[in-house]
């Protein structure tokens, strides 16, 4: 379903946010729910991958409990000016 390298990618930085953000355990935590939720071949693209984090491996964008949206760029550096 998710496995084309841009999408594997950007979960594996997602979850390198995570454990930035909240610490190991949690990452820990969140790591294996989302290979939980790649194994499964569930149909969607979107996982909450722990309290207060969801990833959409389409749109490659995680979305904070606040509402802020982490992500989503063109992939270079022409998409942060």
């Amino acid at each position: 379903m998710f496995s084309d390298d841009n999408s594997l990618d950007f979960a594996r930085v997602a979850i390198l946010y995570v454990l930035q953000e909240t610490g190991w355990d949690t990452a820990v935590s969140a790591q294996q729910r989302l290979q939980s939720f790649l194994s499964s071949r569930q149909t969607g693209s979107s996982v909450s991958v722990t309290t207060g984090f969801g990833l959409d491996l389409q749109q490659h964008v995680l979305v904070l409990a606040n509402g802020t949206v982490v992500g989503g760029g063109m992939g270079s550096i022409a998409a942060f000016s």
